[in-house]
């Protein structure tokens, strides 16, 4: 391979990784501006228990809430009761602040790296979520973008 050719393999790697990032921002700045979803994304408080649990659980983690915050003691099981007071609407602001260039601004547990947690979202139905919740489901999609590579 010759210079010439590296540089525009990396020249065009660096284009798709713009446009990554310009499509997670149009999501997010979608979900935000929406006059609703900061009044959902509370909503959830009241709730006695959730579905998808591990949604909410790793947008939690992603967020940097420890694990033993919002699980059962001694378990990796989320409990909503404990759980709640952390999901606000706060925690679209954490969202739309996160820069999935370059390092981050403190350390990230393993639970909470963002490749682990795209990899627990592929199993889950997003048209089921979508019928439970837009705001919930339009998360999903956020934090799948949020995986730059």
């Amino acid at each position: 391979m010759e210079q010439g050719e590296e540089f525009n393999s990396s020249d065009e790697e660096m284009k798709r990784i713009h446009g990554e990032h310009a499509r997670y921002k149009f999501w997010l700045n979608n979900l935000i501006t929406e006059v609703d979803a900061k009044t959902y994304i509370d909503k959830f408080q009241e709730y006695e228990q959730v579905e998808f649990e591990p949604i909410f659980q790793n947008i939690l983690y992603f967020r940097g809430v420890e694990n033993t915050e919002i699980n059962e003691d001694l378990t990796n099981k989320l409990f909503w009761k404990k759980a709640r007071k952390f999901w606000t609407k706060d925690m679209l602001e954490f969202i739309n602040n996160y820069n999935p260039f370059g390092p981050k601004d403190k350390p990230v547990k393993s639970f909470a790296i963002i490749n682990r947690l795209i990899n627990v979202f592929k199993g889950i139905d997003v048209e089921k979520v979508k019928d439970y919740s837009i705001i919930l489901a339009k998360l999903l999609e956020i934090m799948n973008i949020c995986k730059i590579k």
